[in-house]
């Protein structure tokens, strides 16, 4: 599950316990990180425990787009495993991960 919270200038994407291919499918029909004026993004890992490979994708989308808007893009409070994770796949160095 993913909880899309949309504030005036920053989306926060709120993960649940999973973020998998069952929670990607309205975030890439809906795409809320397109929205005009966004200054960032924050993909919220506290809660998470696990991400799966379309989770990872959808993560880097949002990450490449906002690069390309000369926004930014931040994961916050990811957690042991969520850092397991990015690492393994090579992203702990592409995304930016910040503890609040």
């Amino acid at each position: 599950m993913c909880e899309v919270i949309l504030e005036s200038e920053a989306l926060t994407l709120k993960l649940g316990e999973t973020f998998t291919f069952d929670d990607v499918g309205q975030l890439l029909e809906d795409q809320p990180w397109k929205n005009d004026g966004l200054q960032g993004v924050v993909v919220d890992a506290s809660g998470c425990q696990y991400i799966d490979s379309s989770g990872l994708g959808i993560i880097l989308k949002i990450n490449m787009h906002s690069r390309k808007t000369e926004a930014w893009c931040k994961i916050l409070n990811p957690t042991p495993q969520v850092k397991k994770i990015l690492r393994i796949a090579g992203l702990n160095k592409r995304l930016v991960c910040e503890e609040d």
